[in-house]
């Protein structure tokens, strides 16, 4: 019914999970002083963001549960956008057209 597996086995995946944790736990540590010494106003902190839309087609439908909805691809109309936002509102904002580059906005 279960599935089998051996102590060493379950000894090599608990390492594992445990040096996860810690560094997650470092990473969450170092994020934690960032923000303090952004409160503090000795860095600027910023959170970035990024994401990927077709201007030519936002498709915009209603579908049964079992109805399957598909959209063709276009070639090259893809608009990245890019930003970095402060706590308190500041925003660095880019954007690009596929295969055009990176350009401020």
């Amino acid at each position: 019914m279960g599935k089998e597996f051996s102590l060493k086995t379950l000894k090599r995946f608990l390492d594992k999970l445990s040096a996860a944790l810690r560094t997650l736990s470092s990473g969450i540590e170092v994020f934690a002083l960032m923000q303090e010494q952004s409160r503090q106003e000795h860095i600027g902190l910023f959170y970035g963001d990024e994401s990927l839309v077709s201007p030519e087609c936002v498709s915009y439908a209603w579908k049964y549960e079992d109805e399957q909805v598909c959209t063709k691809s276009v070639e090259g109309k893809d608009l990245n956008c890019f930003a970095l936002i402060s706590r308190d509102n500041r925003i660095i904002r880019y954007r690009s057209r596929a295969c055009h580059g990176w350009f401020h906005c």
